[in-house]
């Protein structure tokens, strides 16, 4: 299991910010549970940018505004919730910025043989 916090999270579901929350991962990189961040939680770590919870992310379009983006979260098939962070994010304004990346929150284990 892991922890993530971070000043907004975004969830594509209801297409509603959260501010202050943390995202909790299973050992397979699904969503657990999201909840306020009340107080500090041993073993969670803070991520700038925004958190993004969704049940798939397709590639950022070149000058697509977030709205765009956050639309075509919303026509991903159901499954089960993932978390990226977007980061560099304009956090005032709501929109990407010029650097802004999409980087999984959760990377599988290395396998060795």
């Amino acid at each position: 299991m892991k922890r993530f916090a971070a000043r907004r999270i975004y969830l594509s579901s209801e297409q509603r910010m959260l501010d202050l929350h943390v995202v909790e991962l299973d050992d397979s990189g699904i969503v657990r549970t999201v909840f306020p961040l009340r107080e500090e939680i041993s073993h969670t770590e803070w991520v700038s940018g925004i958190i993004v919870i969704a049940p798939g992310f397709p590639p950022r379009r070149p000058e697509e505004p977030f709205s765009g983006y956050a639309d075509r979260l919303r026509s991903q098939p159901a499954a089960p919730l993932h978390a990226v962070r977007i980061a560099p994010f304009n956090l005032s304004a709501t929109e990407f910025t010029p650097h802004s990346r999409v980087i999984p929150l959760f990377s599988p284990p290395i396998t060795r043989i």
